[in-house]
């Protein structure tokens, strides 16, 4: 199986104020897990003045609260990783196949087939008063508009890679999803950097 290697930001980081933060991770992950949901997904839309800090985006996410409350708990243990980095620091969101049962009946873990890398640069330096926090805030809103579009841009035209559906949950009180894992690195060191799991949502039965 193919892993394809999706690069959100490029050559150029996400600049981010530190308070801004958790709204940007929050919204890039929900908009990346509403575009890899299975089956029945009911859309919630995420508007200004809302949940979030944005004055002018809007995204949509999953109206659906147990993985609501697991990006927001893990969001937030991302950001306390990245605001540790020097300098540009890396999300990457993978997913995997779902698990399959061996001979023995054990289960073998799936393997990465999508994965998506964001780099943000976490600014700490406040703004020389109100206009050019306003300024700031707006330009981070613009260049995260752009990110969006490239996320439904990929989804629409890499679709060669998908692994096969078996079979999904009839429940309608939660949103199937292939397994995923959130890595908040740093992109200069050797070493893996922190490494934790988001959410892992039962497999879906075959």
């Amino acid at each position: 199986m193919n892993h394809e290697y999706l690069d959100l930001t490029g050559a150029q980081p996400l600049q981010v104020d530190q308070h801004l933060l958790k709204d940007v991770l929050e919204c890039l992950t929900h908009t990346i897990l509403f575009h890899r949901a299975l089956g029945f997904v009911k859309p919630k839309e995420v508007s200004p003045g809302d949940s979030s800090k944005f004055e002018m985006l809007s995204y949509v996410k999953c109206d659906d609260l147990e993985m609501e409350h697991a990006v927001s708990e893990k969001v937030k243990t991302a950001c306390e990783t990245l605001k540790k980095i020097e300098g540009v620091g890396q999300v990457n969101l993978q997913f995997f196949s779902m698990p399959t049962v061996g001979m023995l009946g054990f289960k073998k873990g799936g393997s990465v087939w999508e994965e998506w890398a964001i780099s943000i640069d976490v600014r700490n330096e406040p703004a020389f008063g109100s206009e050019e926090e306003k300024a700031r805030k707006r330009e981070m809103e613009l260049e995260l508009q752009k990110i969006i579009w490239n996320c439904v841009n990929f989804v629409n035209q890499k679709r060669a890679h998908l692994p096969p559906i078996h079979g999904g949950s009839q429940q309608r009180h939660r949103v199937d999803c292939f397994p995923y894992e959130l890595v908040a690195r740093d992109p200069h060191k050797k070493e893996s950097g922190s490494f934790f799991s988001l959410w892992r949502p039962p497999s879906l039965s075959s």
